[in-house]
C-alpha cells in the first residue's frame, strides 16, 4: 500500500516525501489548531486542512474496509473523514452502568447543528455488535465496530432539548439494543387479502404483554397458524394468520422467530384502497400463545382516538378495493441492556458568516443566510410555501460550485407575533448540511432553486432568477 500512497502524493503535487499514515499525527494537527488563538486558527486550519484531509481520504480510499479500528480516536477520525480536523476532542467524559461504559469522544459542531461521537464498550462480556443502537431509536445506529475491543462508535445528532442552559450538552441513555434487523420491502402475499372470518380469542388486559390500547380494554387477536405464509426476505418473522374477526375487523398475526422482539412501536404495511386512501390508524397487542411470540395489527373501521369516524374502508365488502402495501419494520435480535448512561460536556461552536438577506420566496420572508463550513441555515419568517425542498448550490471564490443533494430540516421557532388579522407570525431556520466542509469566508453566492443572492461582507442580495440551474 506505501507504494500506491506514494504515487497518490505525486499524483497530487503535495511536495515532499509522502509521510506514513499516522492517526496521532492527525489528531496533534486538530488539538493544535482547535487550541490556536482565535486569530491564527483561521489561517492555520486552511494551511492544515488540505494535509490532513487528503491524507484520510487516500489512506480510506486505498485501504477500503480492510483499515482496521485501532483505537476510538482512530475511529472517530475515519468516521468524520474531511471533517476531521474540525472536530474538538472530548476528554474525561464517561459512565459506566451494568457492565458498559459511554465515553463522549468528540464532537462536531456549530450553531446549527451538533453530532457527538460516543463510544460504548461491553466491558464484562460480547453483548454488542454492528447492529446495536441506543434507546431504541435506528437513527442513534452504530457506525463502526470493533471486535477486538468490544467497542462500538456512534455519531448522535444532538437535539436542541439536549442543550442546558450554559451551552453544555447532556446526552442521556437508559437502554442499548444490539442485534438491531431493519426490514423494508419484505412483499406481502395478497392472497392472504380476502373476506374470510378466522377464529379469535378475547384477551383482558394483563393477558397481553403491551398494545396501542388503554390498559383496561380488552385485546381481540387472532388464534396462530389459520393462514401461515413467509414474507418475502426474512425468517425473522412471518405471517401466521391474517382475516376478519366476527365483528368484521381485519387482522394480521405475525409471529416472531425465537429470540427476536419487535420495536417499540411496531409497524408492518398499510393497506390502501383502490390505490391511494388508506386506514389513519390500527391497533397492535403484543401477545404469547404456548412458548411463540405473536403481533397482532388490526385496522378499525374508525379514525382515531378521538371519536373522529372515517368511512369503513378496510370491510369485507371492500376486499376486492384493498392492496396490501410491502411490509417493514425493525426486529431485536438480542437481548436489550437496560441502565443509565448519562454525559454532559461543552462544545466551542465553529466559526460562521451571518450575512442579512431581505428577499421573498414561495410566500417565505428571508432575513438571514449563515454559513459554517458543516452546514448552511436560512432565517425565514411568515406563512407561505417553504423553500427547504428547492435545490441549494454554493458559489466559491475559485469558481466551482458546491451543490446539496438532499433538503433542508425545518425547525419552526415560538410565534414571535401576533398579526392584525390574528395570526400567528413564526420564525422558522431552515439547515441544510453539507457533505464536505467548505470555508465559508471563500462563499461568493448561494442559490436557492433559480434564485440567486450574490455575497459581500454583511449582506446577500439583492436576489435575481438563474436562466438554468448549476449542471444544466
Amino acid at each position: 500500500m506505501s507504494t500506491q500512497l506514494n504515487d497518490l502524493w505525486d499524483a497530487l503535487e503535495l511536495g515532499g516525501a509522502c509521510p506514513l499514515p499516522d492517526a496521532a499525527a492527525v489528531k496533534r494537527r486538530v488539538n493544535a489548531a482547535l487550541n490556536a488563538d482565535p486569530s491564527e486558527r483561521k489561517l492555520y486550519m486552511r494551511q492544515k486542512i488540505r494535509f490532513a484531509a487528503v491524507l484520510i481520504a487516500a489512506v480510506t480510499a486505498l485501504a477500503g474496509t480492510a483499515l482496521a479500528v485501532g483505537s476510538n480516536w482512530d475511529a472517530v477520525v475515519k468516521a468524520l473523514g474531511a471533517y476531521a480536523p474540525y472536530a474538538q476532542e472530548v476528554t474525561g467524559v464517561s459512565v459506566t452502568d451494568r457492565g458498559v461504559k459511554v465515553t463522549v469522544e468528540a464532537v462536531l459542531a456549530d450553531e446549527g447543528r451538533a453530532v457527538a461521537y460516543v463510544s460504548v464498550t461491553d466491558l464484562t462480556g460480547d453483548r454488542l455488535d454492528e447492529n446495536t443502537v441506543l434507546n431504541g431509536k435506528s437513527a442513534a445506529k452504530c457506525i463502526s465496530y470493533d471486535p477486538d475491543s468490544r467497542t462500538a462508535l456512534f455519531a448522535i445528532t444532538v437535539r436542541e432539548q439536549n442543550y442546558n442552559e450554559d451551552d453544555t450538552i447532556t446526552l442521556s441513555i437508559s437502554s442499548i439494543q444490539p442485534g438491531t434487523q431493519e426490514l423494508y420491502g419484505l412483499g406481502f402475499p395478497q392472497e392472504l387479502l380476502t373476506d374470510r372470518t378466522l377464529e379469535t380469542r378475547t384477551l383482558p388486559a394483563g393477558e397481553f404483554e403491551r398494545g396501542g390500547r388503554q390498559d383496561d380494554a380488552p385485546a381481540v387477536v387472532l388464534l396462530p397458524d389459520q393462514t401461515p405464509a413467509p414474507l418475502e426476505g426474512t425468517d425473522l418473522v412471518w405471517v401466521s394468520s391474517a382475516g376478519f374477526d366476527k365483528e368484521g375487523v381485519f387482522h394480521i398475526l405475525y409471529e416472531m422467530a425465537e429470540g427476536v422482539n419487535c420495536y417499540l412501536w411496531p409497524y408492518f404495511q398499510t393497506i390502501e384502497f383502490d390505490g391511494g386512501e388508506s386506514p389513519s390508524s390500527y391497533f397492535f397487542s403484543e401477545v404469547r400463545f404456548g412458548d411463540g411470540k405473536y403481533i397482532d395489527i388490526s385496522y378499525p373501521a374508525y379514525s382515531d382516538d378521538y371519536g373522529n369516524n372515517d368511512p369503513a374502508l378496510v370491510t369485507r365488502e371492500n376486499v376486492s378495493h384493498l392492496t396490501l402495501t410491502d411490509a417493514q419494520t425493525i426486529l431485536y435480535t438480542r437481548p436489550e441492556i437496560a441502565g443509565d448512561w448519562s454525559v454532559s460536556f461543552s462544545t466551542g461552536a465553529l466559526p460562521q458568516r451571518t450575512l442579512a438577506v431581505e428577499d421573498t420566496l414561495s410566500g417565505m420572508h428571508l432575513t438571514a443566510w449563515t454559513l459554517s463550513p458543516m452546514t448552511v441555515r436560512l432565517a425565514v419568517d411568515s406563512g407561505g410555501g417553504t423553500p427547504a425542498f428547492y435545490p441549494l448550490s454554493l458559489y466559491l471564490a475559485d469558481g466551482t460550485t458546491v451543490s446539496v443533494p438532499h433538503r433542508g430540516l425545518i425547525e419552526m421557532k415560538e410565534p414571535s407575533a401576533i398579526s392584525t388579522d390574528g395570526r400567528h407570525h413564526y420564525d422558522f431556520v431552515i439547515t441544510w448540511s453539507l457533505d464536505s466542509p467548505i470555508d465559508p469566508e471563500q462563499v461568493t453566492g448561494v442559490s436557492l432553486g433559480y434564485r440567486m443572492y450574490p455575497m459581500d461582507v454583511t449582506s446577500a442580495g439583492p436576489g435575481y432568477w438563474l436562466d438554468k440551474l448549476p449542471g444544466e
